[in-house]
């Protein structure tokens, strides 16, 4: 990780544990003004760091887990005025060269995105065959409550009406997510949303021309930089696994490229806001150039087709 990059993921865990902090010296002093025994304090003040360290952990969660979903890239590429195009999509025909636990958790992610797609454009018979391949990746990952008969019966019912379909898929990605932690295989999760996200990306880059560039493609491109800086925030705690060792090194990789593309911060850009009108406030944009755009691309391919071949 570049020290850049590292500064960002260190910021975010310092600003986590000050806060928390406080409130073990605040209770530390609370403990010592009473007359309890020494025993006593400190078995208090262990149940205390115990629960500061949930507190991290789930405070780190959350910020790391703030990454866009892949319904919302998938409606961001349809706006833009593309296509749905099948073919830059994962064939659900490959979910059978799957063994490992790195590839599972990684197309479910894919299949994921190619998911949204499919919904978001209404093409309900490409949805159903990408939920069954997941269905079956999840059950061999142990998840099988995600997609049990009950809510693929569901799901059945609902497949001609997007927004449906869009809602019970959503529940069922949650599920997953939520045994997956409750189990303590947040890395298997993050390699899950590593997917999606990954995936998402690949298909906004190949509809792009490199050369005469959708101007809201480059934008979502540029953008997906600070998502990256989050992936990898991610996946960072579980790095010398055995099934994320690669997939972190090559998010690496992918973050040294888009450390090429330009930020720029406009001051006083008036926005208007629904609730509180007219307001006046900074805003980020992004430019890259075509030689990065390319490179762009062609590391994404490289990475996505890596695991999406078996």
């Amino acid at each position: 990780m570049s020290n850049k990059l590292n500064d960002k993921v260190m910021k975010i865990k310092a600003f986590i544990i000050s806060g928390v902090s406080l409130a073990i010296i605040a209770a530390v002093f609370t403990a010592c003004s009473g007359d309890k025994s020494q025993e006593t304090h400190r078995e208090e003040a262990d149940q205390i760091m115990e629960e500061i360290q949930q507190e991290e952990q789930t405070s780190a969660q959350k910020v790391f887990y703030a990454l866009p979903s892949p319904f919302e890239v998938a409606m961001l590429i349809k706006a833009s005025g593309a296509n749905f195009t099948p073919e830059v999509m994962n064939s659900v025909e490959n979910a059978a060269k799957y063994s490992t636990m790195q590839q599972k958790a990684l197309n479910i992610g894919v299949y994921g995105a190619d998911l949204s797609l499919a919904i978001i454009f209404g093409q309900s018979q490409s949805a159903i065959n990408y939920i069954a391949q997941i269905k079956d990746l999840t059950e061999s990952l142990g998840v099988t409550e995600a997609f049990d008969n009950q809510q693929m019966e569901k799901i059945d019912h609902v497949k001609d009406n997007p927004d449906s379909l869009k809602r019970l898929v959503s529940e069922s990605y949650q599920m997953a997510d939520s045994y997956l932690k409750d189990n303590e295989r947040q890395s298997v999760a993050g390699l899950i949303l590593t997917g999606g996200w990954l995936e998402g990306l690949y298909i906004t880059t190949q509809l792009i021309d490199v050369e005469n560039p959708n101007p809201d493609l480059v934008e979502l491109i540029g953008e997906q930089r600070f998502t990256l800086e989050n992936i990898l925030g991610l996946l960072q705690p579980y790095k010398e696994d055995e099934n994320v060792k690669e997939v972190y090194q090559d998010m690496e990789a992918l973050y040294q490229i888009f450390e090429k593309v330009e930020e720029t911060e406009e001051v006083n850009v008036q926005k208007q806001d629904k609730l509180k009108g007219m307001v006046i406030g900074g805003e980020t944009t992004v430019k890259i150039s075509p030689e990065v755009l390319k490179q762009i691309k062609e590391k994404v391919a490289e990475i996505r087709n890596k695991y999406t071949q078996g």
